[in-house]
């Protein structure tokens, strides 16, 4: 199936007619679900993961004449998929421990062991909010301190101290569990 990607400018304009924005829509979702689901899963576990991913879209759609073009439409789309789940977070921290499969952790690091992916899986859930997003953004999704910067809203510096911290602390919780990073 072959999927007519948005020109942005026109897609956000409510003079188009819905048939092309959903179909437009729907070329935004297929470039970026998994990207979604990648983000929200090492954020909040697997859980809520269906419900936020829906949560995220739509408002995507809901506030698509909010998109300014000021950033990537990638930008714009992670910086509603993290404000969507750490609100969740925010809301369910004191009554929910998150959790996710190791099945996802493996399929991230394949060549890990079964015990130490059970241990990084758990060393990503110790992390702070604020730790964890740039590190899971940093070492998961591959994004440059500049990006994260620009998509966190907070200076490179600030990221740079958050990824020390967490790189600190995973180090920290790994080496209390008996693994060698370093041999990784």
């Amino acid at each position: 199936m072959t999927v007519i990607r948005p020109n942005l400018k026109s897609w956000f304009g409510a003079s188009r007619p819905v048939d092309e924005r959903l179909s437009d829509f729907k070329g935004i979702y297929l470039d970026f679900h998994q990207y979604v689901r990648k983000t929200i899963f090492f954020m909040a576990g697997e859980e809520n993961l269906d419900d936020l991913t829906q949560e995220v879209f739509v408002k995507i759609w809901k506030h698509r004449n909010k998109f300014r073009g000021q950033s990537s439409l990638k930008t714009w789309v992670y910086r509603i998929t993290l404000n969507t789940t750490l609100d969740f977070l925010r809301k369910h921290q004191k009554t929910k421990r998150v959790d996710f499969p190791l099945e996802l952790v493996e399929a991230v690091s394949p060549e890990l062991d079964v015990k130490l992916k059970e241990r990084v899986r758990m060393g990503i859930l110790q992390l702070p909010e604020k730790q964890r997003s740039v590190f899971v953004l940093y070492y998961l999704e591959e994004a440059s301190v500049s990006e994260i910067a620009r998509l966190l809203n907070v200076k490179e510096g600030t990221v740079k101290s958050r990824l020390s911290y967490g790189r600190t602390s995973m180090i920290n919780f790994l080496k209390a569990k008996g693994v060698d990073y370093e041999s990784y």
